[in-house]
This record gives C-alpha cells, sequence and structure tokens, in this order.
C-alpha cells in the first residue's frame, strides 16, 4: 500500500508507524490472525511476510491494520480522509526457497530503493534477524533455522540486495519520465 502524496509526508509516517510496532501496542491490541515473519517500512511503502493462522487471516489482519493506523495518525495529525491508497497487495509462497529469497528482499528492502543501508535501518525487521536488537513482534526462527549461523543469512542478504538493486537499475534505463 502506499500512502497517498495528499497525506502528511512519508518519513513522518513511517516515524510513527516505526514507533508504534517498536512498542507494538497497537499490533498487541489485534486478534491473533497471523504471524509476522518479517517486516520492512519504507518512507512511501512497507513489506510483511505474514503467515495465515486462520481462515481470511491476512485478509482480516491487513484491514484492521490499515484502519487502525489511519484512525491512529489521522487523530495524531488533525486530519481526515484515507491514508493508504489502493488494496494491499499479496502473493501465495509455496516453497521454502522462494520464502527465504523474500525474507532477504523484505529485511534488505530500504537498502535496494537507495534510502538507508538496511543494517543500520530501525524500522525494519532486519536489526533483530542479525541479533542487534531483540524484538517480539514476529517469528524470525522461520527463516533463521534454516542457515548454519546468522552470517550465512546475511550473506544471502547482501547478495539479493545486490541483484534486486543491479535489477532495479537495469530496468530505470528503459523508462522515459
Amino acid at each position: 500500500m502506499e500512502e497517498q502524496k495528499t497525506a502528511i509526508s512519508a518519513p513522518s509516517a513511517v516515524a510513527a508507524l516505526g514507533a508504534d510496532i517498536a512498542d507494538i501496542e497497537i499490533l498487541k491490541k489485534l486478534p491473533k490472525l497471523v504471524e509476522i515473519i518479517c517486516y520492512c517500512l519504507i518512507p512511501n511503502h512497507y513489506h510483511l511476510i505474514l503467515k495465515q493462522l486462520v481462515d481470511n487471516g491476512i485478509s482480516m489482519f491487513m484491514h484492521k491494520l490499515a484502519d487502525s493506523y489511519s484512525h491512529y495518525f489521522n487523530k495524531k495529525y488533525d486530519r481526515l480522509g484515507s491514508l493508504f491508497q489502493g488494496t494491499y497487495q499479496a502473493i501465495h509462497i509455496n516453497t521454502d526457497s522462494y520464502l527465504l529469497w523474500l525474507s532477504g528482499y523484505v529485511n534488505g528492502n530500504i537498502e535496494i530503493h537507495k534510502i538507508a543501508k538496511a543494517e543500520k535501518w530501525p524500522w525494519s525487521s532486519y536489526l533483530d534477524y542479525l541479533g542487534k536488537r531483540n524484538g517480539t513482534l514476529y517469528n524470525k526462527k522461520v527463516i533463521l533455522d534454516q542457515f548454519q549461523d546468522i552470517k550465512e543469512y546475511k550473506n544471502l542478504v547482501n547478495i539479493i540486495i545486490k541483484e534486486s538493486s543491479q535489477r532495479k537499475d537495469d530496468i530505470k534505463r528503459y523508462l522515459l519520465e
């Protein structure tokens, strides 16, 4: 989901949502519909890998998350209206290798977009995956148990960042803007 340009500045949105995620308060209040595997908040969008725990759990979770956050954000910044543009996009992860690749893509996304170094971005699960922080919002064990150690996972993320950044740069050459 992308924040509408007419809303408030994207960095403010990320900072506000990041503070909530760090405190976990907004998500603690939601019923256990999904298990969060990893996340990354970007100034104008976000990525989540979710494991559905009940039928239609992802849809219900995303609706509740967007609704709760929009209400909080609108109240905090004294504004009205929709905060997000369009509906969320979802894909089914059907193999372990795809799950591992996507976790690296999500955890490295801020660097792929050339906004910040993934290892320094506080609004992502990556710091916890690297053992630099001890968040409890998500289940990193699902991913990290498939590696010999954190260094091996970090190497995968670095490869994904490099390849995805290159692919993004290659595509930009062909866009007329």
